[in-house]
């Protein structure tokens, strides 16, 4: 139901007459606030937008729509996401286009009015209602007023026939934000060839990793998070659905800080501070020892496995550079004295012979709590096994534990899903002494073997031999997957042509 839904809205869009902007991405994004401002009133019985008699063409002022939307944020705190969402919208600078004015207007100027036009007049909503300091601007405004207007009337005439959308009386939290998030990734992939179509790929981050550290994390009395390296931000999404009122700090390279803050809306968080930067810039300004939590997850490099077709992680060479142990860097940095952290990244960091120092860096100051091998292709574009690093600054033991959960996984689609997250949660509080699936090894130990956390290297040859055996298994059944995957390609291509 969501993805007709998904596809019914994208499609919708096809008919919007956006003609104040000059850009495809000021029209989308500008259309993608109302449907945001639709799937709040659709989410949330705390907030309301009144903007469903919108489709009716000529009965409303952009004024009064401007207020309309600023009023249904009075009640909400200073950095609530639904606040953040409207006043970043109505602060946004928008490029005007020559389309605004009516036809003729614009010959009608003088030769020195028709180059500003050209050179691009900026303005933001907020101006419709203050008077901007810019001649032409105010010299233009009626028009400018109608032509916006004109365009929330189309946005809404479109978000308002999906018949799909109005069939669901209310949606859950998480469905109005995989909503929103869907349509905005197929519409900026105005390339794809299934855009409008039910196989479109979505490159989503599942909520397995998330789960297990919540699961491990104990974060119930923590009051904040910061995620430094986010691209879409659904693993502080995540944490924002099950913790709305905890502070969250976002930073993502990707995803500029509109959208982010829309899905945080969405998720009704209450403290968030969303930005579109750059965790290890020089100009920095994250709190340093202040943050309870942090998450990140870091996707390794990847190359094509020799004469096969399976993903590997990339091994180490001269001209390949990683930054894993920056981010674990940052992030230490970044955590108060009892702060905890928690990378899901590849395995090259944890015996790379270049990142030595790194690690003893680790090691020495007794930070790594726990390392935890995952099982492969938890997300469908990632095939390869990812651990789980645990951090914590304010650990007690001198030990390392690893955990062994390749084989809590279950089958879901194209993809593998972690299965008994419960369990794997007592394995890591417990910290047993025998267990199948897990062993500590000390600080002392881990210094003797050049501070490498690769678990293979405190297995016995048995143990490495049925290791061995499982990677291959796994490699089979993968192969074995692409085979039928393939078959099946091939069977659609006949019956489609005959």
């Amino acid at each position: 139901m969501l993805e007709r839904i998904i596809i019914d809205i994208v499609h919708n869009y096809k008919f919007t007459h956006l003609k104040t902007f000059v850009g495809d991405a000021e029209k989308r994004d500008f259309f993608l606030f109302f449907l945001f401002c639709r799937l709040v009133n659709k989410s949330s019985d705390a907030t309301s937008f009144n903007i469903a008699e919108l489709k009716a063409k000529g009965t409303h002022s952009i004024e009064n729509v401007l207020t309309q939307i600023s009023n249904a944020i009075v009640d909400e705190k200073p950095q609530s996401g639904t606040r953040q969402a409207v006043e970043h919208f109505l602060d946004t600078s928008f490029h005007l286009s020559r389309k605004a004015l009516p036809k003729g207007m614009f010959a009608t100027l003088t030769e020195i009015e028709q180059k500003q036009i050209d050179r691009g007049i900026y303005f933001k909503l907020a101006d419709i209602i203050t008077p901007s300091d810019n001649l032409l601007f105010n010299k233009l405004l009626p028009e400018i007023k109608h032509s916006l207007m004109a365009d929330i009337e189309s946005s809404m005439e479109e978000i308002l026939a999906v018949n799909s959308l109005n069939e669901v009386d209310f949606l859950t939290t998480i469905d109005a934000i995989e909503v929103y998030s869907r349509v905005l990734m197929r519409l900026q992939s105005a390339n794809d060839v299934m855009q409008f179509e039910d196989g479109f790929q979505y490159e989503e981050i599942p909520s397995d990793f998330v789960d297990l550290i919540l699961e491990i994390g104990d974060l119930n009395s923590t009051k904040s998070i910061y995620a430094p390296f986010e691209v879409t931000a659904e693993q502080s999404l995540y944490m924002a659905l099950e913790y709305p009122e905890k502070e969250i700090r976002i930073e993502s390279i990707s995803q500029t800080q509109h959208h982010l803050v829309r899905k945080f809306a969405l998720a009704q968080a209450q403290n968030i501070n969303c930005t579109n930067t750059y965790c290890l810039a020089a100009d920095s300004d994250i709190k340093t020892n202040y943050y309870d939590v942090s998450l990140c997850l870091l996707q390794p490099k990847m190359d094509e496995g020799g004469d096969i077709d399976i993903k590997v992680e990339r091994p180490e060479g001269k001209h390949v550079k990683y930054k894993e142990h920056l981010y674990i860097e940052h992030m230490i940095k970044c955590l108060s004295p009892e702060g905890k952290g928690f990378m899901v990244m590849g395995k090259g960091p944890l015996f790379r012979r270049k990142e030595k120092e790194e690690r003893r860096f680790l090691i020495e100051n007794n930070w790594v709590d726990a390392i935890i091998t995952l099982p492969a292709k938890l997300m469908s574009f990632c095939p390869i096994p990812l651990v789980l690093l645990v951090l914590n600054k304010n650990k007690t033991s001198n030990d390392v534990l690893f955990i062994n959960a390749t084989e809590f996984q279950k089958e879901n689609g194209d993809r593998s899903t972690l299965d008994n997250v419960g369990k794997l949660a007592l394995e890591y509080k417990n910290r047993p002494i025998f267990s199948p699936i897990s062993f500590t090894v000390s600080n002392h130990d881990i210094a003797q073997n050049n501070y490498s956390m690769n678990s293979l290297n405190y297995l016995t040859d048995e143990e490495t031999q049925q290791h061995n055996l499982h990677e291959l298994s796994v490699t089979r059944k993968n192969l074995l997957n692409k085979l039928v995957e393939g078959h099946s390609k091939i069977e659609k291509l006949l019956d489609d042509e005959y």
